[in-house]
């Protein structure tokens, strides 16, 4: 699509910082199995959030307090 123009050369190596790719499995701009290859590229784990569109705040998802505890969750692993 259009609105990802830009975005087609991501780079493909290890992050140098922990990382995780939330991927919701209908999102238009990205399937599950390309999200899955950035996270494996990345050096990040890979969470399917389910069918929450694109996470954008277009999307209406909201105050989202399942995404504040996956965020609590990442950031609790790094301790």
């Amino acid at each position: 699509p259009k609105e990802i123009i830009g975005y087609q050369n991501l780079a493909l190596e290890n992050l140098p910082f922990a990382s995780v790719v939330l991927a919701s499995s209908d999102d238009p701009y990205s399937s599950l199995e390309r999200s899955k290859f950035f996270a494996k590229a990345w050096g990040g784990e890979f969470i399917n959030i389910g069918d929450l569109g694109h996470v954008n705040n277009a999307s209406g998802i909201g105050d989202w307090p399942n995404g504040k505890a996956l965020l609590n969750r990442f950031i609790h692993s790094l301790e």
